[in-house]
């Protein structure tokens, strides 16, 4: 790297620096030096990452950050990049903290241990820093970021520690709004040694954790008797939302709602359903509308069928054949001259 180091990156904030929170911007960085300051800010407020960026346009990043008690709040809004935090990384400085990051403008794509999550605002992700993950940012994007102890996670039982890696938590549960309102708390309480607040937020987020890795896990039947037709309800409502994503899978559905993929098949087996049979009929019934329908005549079958996300027009043909006793093309012509 340049001759860019730590010392020189904190003399060029000294000026930036509030009492209680900390500021970092390549703003006032040369553009040739942009990108290395930018990694040595993000391993300086963070862990070891080695960050890359994705286009070669001109790149922007800021990071506010302020401590509460044991507690971290940054604030991040930069340019496209992608963030890899790999063994290498982890051997330099392992740090043994979880990062709830959480998604305030753009998108973004998380993995870690298997699990990829993808963020639009207000959605997180709880990533663990002694295990690599990867972040991608396709565009400008900002986040908030809490550092989490192990003094939070100690306090989950061993089985609730070992399934926080990659943590998905949808912004439409309440434990999203729980969460996002303790990070806006710290975020305003500045950077202050206030112990008692920060053992408060210690039991807080422990408890909220605990229950979002149950809720993924899958609840217990009696508790999904309770709400499983509002959670189908969901479901389909996320499905068709997007029904021609030809990539809907039960594992990918269950985490754009927020749930295990159990608790998912769980909703449709209480209808008699099943999750591939139901998207499979959801699509056919749809399809019969669009074919029926002569505003949609300058459409081809093919057309019809990649838009409702099936693979081929073949499948399409011979699904909606089982299903309606016609083919696609007899179908539409017996609606035309009806």
């Amino acid at each position: 790297m340049q001759a860019l180091t730590l010392a020189r990156l904190q003399r060029q904030n000294t000026a930036m620096k509030s009492e209680g929170t900390q500021s970092w911007t390549t703003g006032a960085v040369r553009e040739s030096e942009r990108f290395d300051y930018w990694r040595e800010v993000v391993c300086e407020t963070f862990v070891e990452l080695d960050p890359r960026p994705l286009h070669q346009s001109r790149f922007y990043g800021e990071v506010e950050a302020s401590r509460v008690g044991d507690f971290g709040i940054a604030q991040i809004a930069a340019s496209a990049q992608k963030v890899v935090r790999s063994r290498r990384e982890i051997s330099r400085a392992n740090n043994p903290c979880y990062f709830l990051n959480i998604q305030l403008e753009g998108s973004g794509l998380t993995a870690q241990g298997g699990r990829e999550s993808v963020l639009v605002p207000s959605d997180m992700v709880l990533l663990d820093a002694t295990r690599p993950f990867e972040m991608t940012f396709n565009d400008r994007f900002s986040q908030m970021s809490l550092t989490i102890s192990d003094s939070v996670i100690g306090q989950l039982p061993p089985a609730a520690q070992d399934d926080l890696a990659g943590l998905f938590i949808n912004r439409n549960l309440p434990e999203a709004r729980l969460l996002k309102s303790y990070g806006s708390l710290m975020r305003d309480q500045g950077d202050v040694e206030d112990h008692m607040f920060a053992d408060l937020m210690t039991k807080q987020l422990a408890g909220i954790f605990h229950h979002a890795v149950n809720r993924r896990r899958g609840l217990t039947l009696k508790q999904a008797d309770h709400w499983g037709q509002k959670l189908l309800t969901t479901i389909k409502a996320a499905v068709r939302r997007d029904l021609g994503n030809a990539g809907h899978t039960p594992a990918r559905t269950a985490d754009k709602v927020g749930v295990s993929v159990r608790l998912l098949h769980q909703a449709f087996a209480r209808n008699g359903e099943t999750f591939g049979r139901w998207l499979l009929a959801e699509r056919l019934d749809t399809a019969r509308g669009v074919l029926a329908d002569s505003h949609n005549a300058h459409q081809s079958i093919a057309e019809v069928a990649y838009a409702l996300g099936f693979a081929d027009q073949s499948h399409f043909g011979r699904a909606f054949k089982a299903r309606f006793c016609q083919t696609p093309k007899q179908f539409r012509k017996a609606a035309f001259n009806a």
